[in-house]
């Protein structure tokens, strides 16, 4: 069971490892395999005994083995699990421990260089046309993951009321332009529109995703330059390990401007990445602002930060751009614009926005620095940003390179435990359910990113791609996709001149939907129409070959 539910090789789970700090095991799935427990071995007299105990209790394989092997008497009398003495998160550290030194820099700058374990999706045009190209490219990818979910949740797929409510009331959490994407990518992968914007709207059990994201600007790192990183985690890989398929898209949208995310198959957009006008975006979930009612509706943050990297050239565009949006959640952001070497620290809770200008670096987890939180901090991620304080300490004086920030991000030190783990836990910066690590160095047109779960041996393994062919343009302060530069203030056919003589891309009205104001699908009669060519003599009257012109 606990290998099924995380992936885990057999030899990777302990007896004695905490079941929720280094396997990702909560309370529902300890109590799931404790029911298959009795069920399988027919300890009946469990079922009573489990409503006046409290999973709590219950923090390791070994503790459940015994509870589960006790006589029908003394399952009441169960022996406490000893914890390690944690370490504050404000505490001063003399020394820190060594890096994973499995982390290793693979050179590669072309994607058909990347492992089997990356797809790069290239996707072009309208939304609805990028849509049918993602759908097509991952049909395979997207139908697996469809098939798991409806497997996972069973029965419960007929009783979800907020499902219901967003599947007949998408604009809720979606532009209208999404929603054509999203209905591109379920015809392109013959799916029904409502599972794949259930898909990303992420209503299913577990989807919480944490994540750990750190940026330096240059002044603050002047051997290495700008360097800005993250994390992105997610509880969902937990239950769904092996299908869970991850894809670098790289997003020319007509009249935007072209951008790199990074997603599962299916989604429209990421919750990190970085545009061919070199600003770059990275995000974190704020765990200590959960959803309520009054920030329950909005766009969904994928959707954010597809807007702000699709439209905005400068940090200014986009927090203009991130005030006009109506937002669902509680989420953290760090903007870098390496063209003037600046960074921004933005926190929202629905209509609530916090920003910190010009901040010279920024450390984050998943609570917040800005915003009053309404909940506990979780402890993971009081450890997560405590070990990357230690970890950024020097920084200062020794500056940030790749390698410390690629390392960092795959770093297993476990505060809670105050030891190096042999696998990734929840209070690991590199945590249990890590989707991918990436390291932008967008002055150096430099992009690191690791291969995701389903890599196998090279897991911690990085690879580069260059920025500039995967968007096939040099980054430049002011970039429309497909459009001309104007130089000295002349503005190109296809745009209008800034003052400093680059181009500002003329957005398209909007292609008329050719099926708008048709019948129902159901009620269209199609007429075919078809000339071919027949054999016919030349009128009795003329006098001679007429001249014909053309290819011969």
């Amino acid at each position: 069971y606990v290998v099924d539910q995380t992936g885990y090789p057999e030899d990777m789970v302990e007896m004695t490892a905490d079941l929720e700090a280094d396997l990702g095991i909560d309370s529902i799935k300890k109590a799931q395999l404790i029911g298959e427990l009795a069920e399988n071995f027919e300890l009946s007299h469990l079922a009573s005994s489990l409503n006046d105990l409290s999973l709590d209790d219950f923090r390791t394989l070994d503790s459940i083995l015994e509870f589960v092997t006790a006589a029908p008497g003394e399952v009441a009398s169960k022996s406490a699990v000893v914890e390690p003495e944690p370490v504050s998160a404000g505490e001063s550290v003399v020394s820190v421990p060594g890096l994973a030194a499995a982390t290793v820099l693979a050179d590669s700058n072309a994607v058909q260089d990347l492992p089997s374990a990356f797809s790069v999706v290239p996707i072009h045009g309208s939304a609805y046309d990028m849509g049918l190209q993602h759908g097509k490219s991952q049909a395979p990818a997207i139908r697996a993951i469809m098939d798991r979910y409806a497997a996972m949740l069973g029965p419960r797929l007929q009783n979800m009321p907020e499902l219901d409510e967003a599947l007949s009331k998408p604009t809720m959490y979606f532009g209208e332009s999404e929603i054509q994407e999203l209905q591109g990518i379920a015809d392109g992968a013959d799916l029904p529109v409502g599972a794949v914007i259930a898909h990303n709207l992420g209503m299913y059990p577990d989807y919480v995703p944490g994540c750990t994201q750190f940026a330096f600007t240059r002044a603050s790192n002047p051997r290495f330059g700008l360097v800005h990183a993250v994390n992105e985690d997610s509880p969902l890989s937990l239950t769904l390990p092996d299908c869970l398929s991850r894809i670098v898209q790289i997003r020319r949208p007509e009249g935007g401007i072209a951008h790199v995310t990074f997603s599962v198959s299916g989604q429209t957009g990421g919750l990190n990445g970085i545009n061919a006008a070199g600003l770059a975006i990275t995000s974190t979930l704020l765990l200590d602002c959960p959803r309520r009612k009054e920030t329950a509706i909005g766009k969904v943050h994928p959707v954010i930060v597809k807007r702000l990297l699709e439209t905005a050239e400068t940090i200014e565009d986009a927090i203009r751009l991130l005030r006009t949006l109506d937002r669902a959640g509680a989420w953290s952001l760090c903007l870098s614009e390496f063209h003037t070497d600046r960074l921004c620290y933005l926190e929202y809770d629905g209509g609530n926005l916090e920003i910190q200008e010009h901040p010279n670096h920024v450390l984050t987890t998943n609570h917040c620095l800005l915003q009053a939180p309404v909940a506990d901090v979780p402890e993971h991620s009081r450890h997560r940003l405590a070990r990357l304080q230690q970890l950024m300490a020097n920084a200062d004086s020794e500056g940030v390179p790749v390698e410390l920030a690629q390392q960092a991000l795959r770093d297993r030190f476990d505060l809670g435990r105050g030891r190096l783990t042999p696998h990734a836990t929840m209070n690991t910066i590199r945590r249990v359910d890590n989707q991918i690590s990436i390291v932008m160095r967008p002055e150096f047109g430099e992009l690191y990113v690791t291969p995701g779960p389903r890599s196998g041996a090279i897991i911690d393994q990085y690879f580069r791609l260059d920025i500039k062919d995967l968007l096939n343009s040099p980054l430049s302060k002011h970039h429309g996709p497909l459009n001309g530069q104007a130089v000295n203030g002349t503005a190109s056919a296809n745009g209008t001149a800034h003052k400093n003589g680059a181009v500002k891309p003329s957005v398209p009205k909007p292609a008329a939907d050719p099926r708008a104001g048709l019948p129902a699908e159901g009620q269209r009669v199609v007429q075919r129409h078809v000339l071919r060519m027949a054999e016919a003599s030349l009128p009795g009257t003329a006098a001679e070959m007429p001249k014909l012109s053309g290819p011969v």
